[in-house]
């Protein structure tokens, strides 16, 4: 991942998810990309803008940094500027209810049609998240429908944080074990990075059994693979509240299936 695109609203909740993207950017020696839409003229919000940029990379050093500010509704002009920019990756903080006092645009509910639209893995961002070295990463594995280049890219980016990668599975049975053990046996001898475990997890309730696995291994990033309509989808769904709380705990970075 080269090149990193923040979307911000300019609310506090985005700004100190901005501060999170830059370290995952330096972290990674990619490019930083931060985007302003507004409805209203870009000339009228560029002041702002650039003193928020000013403010996340006056200490950033040895990496390109850059922003920039259209005019336009969020989701569709974001999207393109993901093509535009050729981004690897889009880092955006959630639930932004500080509305922006000057075009009273917010992308906290912009993130779930962004992460369904992009062509890329997206970085959630809950709020009070605060950078440290990400030493451990969790995995949520679907067996039924897993996409081996996401457990590639997992693996990767494991690597290039030295962390530790947990690949989990959820399972509802015993024989949902056995086809996890079956799985487990093919990625093992694929996956040549040497801090990978694998753990098997039974619980009927997949989400809530991947969150209490993140609190017990005190995870710093949960990976899921999005595909069309798929759990992930309705988890984000904005009106499950007390889901979109689970979620917050750590950042998720959404990959594509």
């Amino acid at each position: 991942m080269k090149k990193i695109l923040f979307p911000t609203d300019l609310s506090d909740v985005s700004v100190k998810g901005g501060a999170y993207a830059v370290a995952i950017a330096e972290k990674l020696k990619a490019d930083f990309h931060l985007y302003h839409v507004t409805i209203q003229d870009a000339g009228q919000v560029e002041k702002k803008v650039k003193e928020v940029f000013d403010q996340l990379t006056r200490s950033v050093a040895g990496i390109k940094a850059t922003y920039k500010v259209d005019s336009g509704f969020p989701v569709a002009t974001i999207t393109e500027e993901i093509k535009s920019f050729n981004a690897d990756l889009v880092a955006m903080a959630t639930r932004g209810e500080d509305r922006d006092e000057l075009n009273g645009i917010h992308l906290g509910s912009s993130a779930v049609a962004v992460m369904e639209k992009a062509n890329c893995p997206v970085l959630i961002i809950p709020p009070d998240s605060t950078y440290h070295d990400i030493k451990k990463m969790v995995l949520a594995l679907d067996i039924d429908k897993y996409s081996e280049a996401s457990v590639k890219q997992s693996v990767y980016l494991a690597s290039q944080f030295n962390a530790k990668l947990f690949i989990v599975y959820v399972a509802s049975s015993k024989s949902k074990v056995d086809d996890f053990a079956k799985v487990k046996d093919k990625l093992a001898k694929e996956i040549s990075y040497n801090n990978v475990e694998f753990l098997v997890k039974e619980g009927a309730h997949f989400l809530e059994s991947i969150q209490e696995l993140v609190n017990e291994e005190k995870a710093d990033i949960l990976v899921m693979t999005t595909y069309k309509r798929n759990a992930l989808t309705r988890f984000f769904d904005k009106s499950k509240t007390k889901k979109m709380a689970y979620v917050s705990e750590v950042p998720v970075l959404v990959l594509k299936g």
